[in-house]
């Protein structure tokens, strides 16, 4: 979200109450320091700003009470933050059998010297917010944070690179992306790594990234090996393989793990590459097979449902579902048989590469 959408959605922080609350906390997290400096506009945040967590053991209520009612010190605005706002207003409501609480009573008439941010890492149920009886007060001012898209991952990213006075480019966070997940805690981990990393030059390429995570190799080495597999280009396929077994023992990844992890690849690849060819046969268009891919799993990239497409030019529908096959066939051989697991590979890669298009094969 840009500053001028927080703007628009947060009343610019001229609010006096803020609910906060949703599935990513380092969003939450900035969104907080975002409102608190605009309450503050220059005051001195030391002075001025009090966070109780309620979800931590026993809260002392006169404390927060007392927070919520002293007056700001050189600054015009007093904030005060309360997060683990269901474990503290929920559990107190039902443990008291609708006893009034003191801070749920204050945020119904909220003082014009203070803004209170309340906060949930997490989903807040509509039965909770009518419960607190928030809903209807027009001091209220309320923002679920949802889980990001991909396109909002990466301006998140973008932010954090300006924190940190460097810049990344597009590759470069594709492949963080790939690579660690979409978790922001890890990330911004990551992130600070590769920004001492990359120090004088301030700049995030796709080569930094797998040099200070040995695992983006591996990443990379899977990928370039699928594609040679659904290049049907067997050599360089094997190749690959061998190359991703080195860079797996750099990585300190098992070799089984990476054989399963390649066999999950050819899975998915050969699921979503079947679904491409129904619905080519039904005449949709590329366009129309992105998107209804992406309703069925909204993770699927936009350049991988393309790979998909691009890939199926090389087979039949039919050879994909002798192929489907044969994948099960290797899981149970690796979970059966006494032969080497790199044997077992390299022959279901031989297989898709070689694929007769004439007749079915069986190990």
């Amino acid at each position: 979200m840009t500053e001028a959408e927080l703007e628009k959605k947060l009343k610019g922080g001229t609010g006096l109450v803020y609910l906060i609350y949703g599935e990513e906390n380092l969003v939450i997290e900035d969104i907080v320091h975002w409102l608190t400096q605009k309450v503050l506009n220059g005051g001195v945040e030391d002075l001025n700003v009090d966070r109780f967590k309620l979800n931590e053991g026993k809260i002392d209520i006169e404390k927060v009470m007392e927070a919520m009612t002293l007056m700001p010190m050189l600054s015009e605005k007093r904030v005060v933050i309360l997060e683990g706002i269901s474990s503290f207003f929920g559990g107190k409501k039902k443990k008291d059998k609708g006893a009034e609480n003191p801070v749920l009573k204050w945020l119904q008439h909220p003082s014009e010297s203070h803004c209170v941010i309340l906060c949930e890492y997490g989903k807040l149920e509509d039965a909770f917010l009518k419960d607190l009886a928030l809903d209807q007060n027009s001091h209220l001012h309320s923002f679920c944070v949802s889980a990001l898209k991909e396109s909002e991952i990466k301006q998140w990213i973008q932010k954090e690179c300006k924190k940190l006075k460097v810049k990344i480019q597009d590759q470069a966070m594709d492949d963080l992306i790939d690579c660690v997940g979409e978790q922001l805690a890890i990330i911004r981990s990551t992130l600070e790594k590769l920004a001492l990393y990359v120090t004088p030059r301030l700049e995030i390429e796709a080569k930094d990234i797998k040099d200070v995570l040995p695992e983006a190799r591996v990443q990379t080495d899977l990928f370039e090996l699928i594609d040679f597999i659904f290049e049907r280009n067997a050599t360089q396929a094997l190749l690959k393989m061998h190359a991703l077994y080195e860079n797996a023992t750099m990585a300190r990844e098992s070799k089984d793990r990476l054989i399963f992890g390649t066999l999950s690849n050819l899975y998915q690849y050969l699921k979503n590459m079947i679904l491409c060819g129904v619905y080519q046969h039904q005449g949709l268009q590329e366009k129309d097979i992105i998107a209804t891919i992406k309703q069925r799993d909204f993770r699927q990239k936009d350049f991988v449902i393309r790979k998909y497409l691009r890939f199926l030019k090389n087979f039949r529908l039919d050879e994909l579902d002798i192929l489907f096959g044969e994948l099960v066939q290797t899981d149970l051989l690796l979970k059966s048989s006494k032969l080497d697991n790199d044997l077992i590979l390299e022959n279901l890669i031989l297989k898709i590469c070689n694929v007769s298009r004439n007749q079915t094969f069986r190990t």
